[in-house]
């Protein structure tokens, strides 16, 4: 599947979350979960801090500069701003901020540290802007698996079944000669050659 078929997967789960986020307490929205920004973009960093926020009509990623190429490169959606910081993440995102006019604004709770959440709301508490809890509003649209993500299961399952037949063919003597951390790598080794992306979060 090229980017472009991709890309199309990526822009309608945006789309989506447009229409569940105008039902909420406030139209705009701060993601901080990696899984959650991977879904709705196609970049993932693991531990990475980054930041999407969605605000009006705008989409824009906040990477630390250590991820900016891998942001770039993986990023699917068309119309996607990609902002780098170096240090303070959450006064980055106060100034992206800065240039809209709106009152309040939704952040996933659950992945913020309440230090993190007074430091954010500190911040736009300046501007006159409110920050207020909204949680599980991209993990009740990955419930339900679209095309794209059905067809990346299908292959992880066919990826996974040869590698653990290529195991059980080269025998128990063989296996039994390996330690748990030599077989855990064989099979890190055979993911790989079998165009694996990765391991699973």
């Amino acid at each position: 599947m090229n980017i472009v078929s991709e890309r199309k997967y990526y822009d309608s789960r945006i789309k989506k979350i447009f229409t569940l986020k105008n039902n909420h307490k406030t139209s705009n929205l701060i993601i901080l979960k990696d899984e959650n920004i991977y879904y709705l973009t196609g970049f993932y960093g693991k531990d990475s801090g980054s930041i999407l926020l969605i605000v009006d009509n705008d989409i824009h990623l906040l990477v630390n500069f250590i991820y900016l190429e891998q942001a770039r490169k993986s990023a699917k959606n068309k119309n996607l701003n990609i902002t780098c910081y170096k240090k303070n993440k959450f006064r980055e995102l106060a100034k992206i901020l800065e240039d809209y006019s709106f009152s309040s604004v939704g952040v996933e709770g659950k992945n913020i540290s309440l230090t993190g959440f007074r430091k954010l709301e500190k911040l736009l508490s300046a501007n006159s802007k409110r920050l207020v809890n909204i949680d599980g509003l991209v993990e009740n649209l990955r419930i339900v698996k679209d095309e794209f993500e059905i067809s990346k299961i299908k292959n992880a399952c066919k990826i996974t079944d040869k590698v653990f037949g290529s195991i059980i063919n080269s025998g128990a003597s063989a296996i039994n000669k390996l330690s748990e951390i030599e077989l855990a790598c064989r099979i890190e080794q055979l993911l790989v050659k079998s165009n694996s992306e990765g391991r699973s979060f």
